[in-house]
């Protein structure tokens, strides 16, 4: 009788459990838009960064070995 008792008690533990897991799972519209224009921002941040650091790299190497400055 106490090992039914203490499964009944385990199902119910278990049932909360997933219950709080699909409410989490759970996002709105109003948050998915904003997860994902965080992306493409991000994406395009790393992007024009790495642009911008390799053309000041290739500039200064460029310069360093003889080559005309861009005006």
């Amino acid at each position: 009788m106490i090992e039914v008792i203490k499964l009944c008690i385990l199902l119910e533990q278990f049932e909360l459990y997933c219950k709080n897991i699909f409410m989490i799972a759970y996002i709105d519209p109003g948050l998915g838009g904003l997860v994902v224009q965080s992306l493409i921002a991000g994406c395009l941040t790393v992007v024009w960064f790495f642009r911008n650091s390799f053309a000041k790299l290739f500039g200064f190497v460029k310069r360093l070995f003889g080559g005309k400055p861009k005006e």
